[in-house]
């Protein structure tokens, strides 16, 4: 700045006060010889006042207070401030203002917050009936008092009513004062056809304010009939509470169609629907017309749906084999072990798929129905019914993995000599067969009756001592295609 440049011409540089400054006083600091000293300018001096160098100047903002400001609170029309003048100084002139108390205001008693001297709140009871009617004394206001007035309906706070079981719509529903259990079933979208018209209970709150013990009830149970038109037997004029809980039940005899499915060699395949609770294997290949001329009852295999205990034990019991592993194949090379690419197999997701299969001997439940055998059918279930095939597979630690023609009468011994006889490696003890209906069973090196047409002959190899094999890893996968593939990965690491 130039010499004798005064205040107001350094505001002026400055663009102006903003809309929140105090302008009464501007603070002026500057350096007196050997200490500061502090200038307090008025508005009306700021054009005599000369700059020096080196001056601070400093611009309060205006109080966050009201000066001439009241408020109301709760159940009036028009909640909010409003302003302190000839037309509002007392209670009844602020309700008024607010254009009057709704119809759900608690007028026994409101609230007043008023400031004291020494800025502390003291609550002040206002008979708001009595001020608005006349009949108790006005109150005069002071500025920042707080009127509340409470609501009914705050005070009741959130009143539901639940309904649940077999209505179109359950849940939870605002109560209503006379509501019946009709008025909400009807709320709930009526019942379901398999709703039972002989028993609906009601669960109501224990509630007694004026208890001095404990009471060992926990709620109260009412238990009711419905006939046509909702109409409650014997208690027509019951009426719920709030906070009731209404179930409608199911009814016992009620059941929807639960469907089977038989495809492959049969005359009639499709899905059929179970005709009772005990519905058979027998029966579903009765009512499927039997099976057809290539029909091989013995390699019939059943498919069945999972539930979700079954998954989450299959998952259970996959992940264990799979934190067994990883710990075997670490104890196995620890020092070449690819770490976190076995963690990442550790901890990826398991799909153990939405069917699992069941082992089955179709041919004995068809020569004895109702008998062991003939297992019970549940929904989702799948028979299936190959064609007769007379190959039998050798596969595993063989000379040369063959597929060749099943023949009548010959053991274990005649299939392994035309694959080339065992390996170098081959587990001869551990010899298994995997038969067309999934049953897998372990052959005797002697055993006739244990090789079938349609079956897979598996030769398992014998465990290395210092490394785990492919095949080993693959072996004790076989519950689930992605833990096979997660045993073959670690074997690959290992090498």
């Amino acid at each position: 700045m130039k010499n004798n440049e005064s205040l107001a011409t350094l505001l002026r540089y400055t663009g102006g006060f903003t809309g929140d400054a105090y302008k009464k006083n501007v603070r002026v600091t500057r350096k007196n010889g050997a200490e500061y000293s502090i200038h307090t300018v008025g508005e009306f001096d700021w054009s005599a006042f000369l700059m020096n160098d080196g001056d601070s100047i400093f611009v309060d903002s205006v109080v966050a207070r009201y000066s001439n400001m009241v408020e109301v609170r709760g159940a009036v029309f028009h909640e909010g401030m409003y302003q302190m003048d000839g037309n509002i100084n007392t209670v009844r002139e602020l309700v008024n203002a607010c254009e009057g108390l709704r119809e759900d205001a608690f007028t026994a008693r409101a609230v007043m917050h008023r400031q004291r001297e020494d800025m502390t709140l003291e609550v002040l009871a206002i008979d708001i009936k009595g001020i608005m009617d006349g009949t108790s004394a006005d109150i005069p206001l002071r500025k920042n008092d707080v009127l509340y007035i409470p609501s009914k309906l705050d005070m009741l706070g959130d009143q539901t009513l639940t309904i649940t079981g077999e209505v179109k719509y359950p849940g939870v529903y605002t109560y209503a004062a006379n509501t019946s259990i009709e008025d909400l079933v009807l709320q709930a979208g009526g019942l379901t056809d398999a709703a039972s018209t002989v028993k609906v209970d009601v669960y109501r709150r224990i509630d007694d304010p004026r208890a001095m013990e404990d009471n060992e009830e926990l709620t109260r149970t009412f238990t009711f009939a419905l006939k046509d038109g909702f109409v409650v037997d014997g208690e027509a004029g019951f009426k719920l509470e709030p906070y009731d809980q209404v179930a409608v039940r199911k009814s016992p005899s009620y059941s929807e169609q639960q469907n089977v499915q038989i495809s492959g060699a049969v005359n009639f395949a499709g899905i059929y629907a179970m005709s009772n609770k005990n519905y058979k294997l027998s029966d579903l290949v009765k009512a499927a017309g039997g099976l057809s001329s290539l029909g091989y009852a013995k390699g019939a295999r059943l498919e069945r749906q999972m539930t979700e205990e079954e998954r989450q034990q299959q998952e259970a019991s996959l992940r264990a084999s799979q934190i067994t592993l990883y710990e075997e194949a670490m104890q196995v090379d620890s020092k070449n072990f690819d770490f976190n690419r076995a963690d990442t197999l550790l901890t990826m997701k398991l799909d153990v798929g939405n069917t699992f299969p069941v082992a089955i001997d179709l041919e004995k439940a068809l020569k004895n129905p109702g008998g062991e055998d003939d297992i019970v059918l549940r929904e989702g279930d799948k028979l299936v019914i190959p064609r007769y095939s007379s190959i039998v597979k050798i596969s595993g630690d063989v000379m040369y993995p063959i597929s060749m023609n099943y023949k009548k009468g010959e053991s274990l011994k005649y299939y392994i000599k035309r694959a080339g006889g065992y390996g170098d490696n081959a587990r001869k003890s551990r010899v298994y067969a995997v038969y067309a209906n999934g049953a897998v069973e372990l052959l005797s090196h002697r055993s006739k009756k244990a090789v079938e047409p349609g079956c897979t002959v598996v030769v398992p190899s014998k465990k290395q001592k210092n490394k785990m094999t492919t095949a080993e890893y693959a072996a004790m996968g076989t519950s689930a295609a992605s833990i096979a593939t997660m045993m073959v990965t670690i074997a690959n690491i290992l090498k």
